[in-house]
């Protein structure tokens, strides 16, 4: 009777580890158990917050020459083709260049006089200008800039008499001389393609001579000669383009 005690005793505290084990192992993996939720909303709110660099980085080039071509200059005339070089990380050097065409776009030869024919011809243009990248973290050729700029441009014409007249073809021209002081900004849509917009203000001066037909009493007759015309002035200046680049 006692042994009987004894073993039920003994299947008691069995039973009892028993239950204690499986309860452990219960307890640890439910501990074990990770339970992942994804709230997008939170995710967008997060991106939102960020800084914009952060979120979507624009493109940077370390290119030292850029080739370029401003398709907007050719409306008053100005075939406009250039290169920029850099000098040092914040800054490079733009040298434009290209021909002319006058009786163009804002027609800098008026012809009034009925009894001439004013035709265009090519002319020449170059420019210099110094550019400083001033943001931080952004090398040349890249983003905004500030940029003073000269520039020396000629408009040629060509004047011819009427019909009637014997006058031989004589040449007109002008000549300007601009400063300018320019904003822009360099964006690179590919590794080795940019847009360069820009726009600026300064002062022009400008030197003009053209001719008119003249008859004058000379002896007993009527001679027709080219009376010579002349104008300088100076006034204050604005410019725009956008430059297609080609970047290496």
């Amino acid at each position: 009777m006692q042994c009987l005690t004894i073993f039920k005793i003994i299947d008691m505290k069995k039973l009892i580890l028993i239950y204690f084990c499986c309860s452990g192992l219960q307890l640890i993996a439910q501990e074990d158990r990770q339970v992942i939720i994804v709230d997008r909303n939170s995710e967008r709110s997060s991106d939102r917050n960020r800084p914009k660099e952060n979120r979507m980085p624009r493109r940077l080039v370390e290119h030292m020459n850029v080739f370029k071509f401003d398709p907007i200059r050719m409306a008053i005339g100005e075939i406009n083709f250039s290169y920029e070089r850099v000098l040092n990380d914040p800054m490079s050097l733009e040298i434009e260049l290209g021909p002319t065409v006058s009786n163009l776009g804002r027609n800098r030869f008026f012809n009034d006089q009925p009894q001439t024919t004013k035709n265009s011809a090519t002319g020449v243009f170059t420019s210099v200008a110094i550019k400083f990248y001033p943001l931080d973290g952004r090398p040349a050729l890249n983003q905004l800039y500030i940029s003073p700029k000269f520039k020396y441009r000629r408009y040629n014409e060509i004047i011819e008499g009427n019909s009637i007249s014997a006058l031989p073809s004589i040449k007109g021209f002008t000549n300007e001389a601009i400063f300018t002081f320019n904003f822009g900004y360099q964006q690179w849509l590919a590794n080795n393609f940019s847009f360069d917009y820009y726009f600026g203000i300064g002062i022009g001066s400008y030197a003009s001579t053209t001719y008119q037909a003249s008859s004058a009493f000379v002896g007993n007759e009527w001679q027709e000669t080219w009376l010579q015309q002349n104008e300088n002035y100076s006034r204050f200046v604005a410019t725009i383009g956008m430059k297609v680049g080609i970047g290496k």
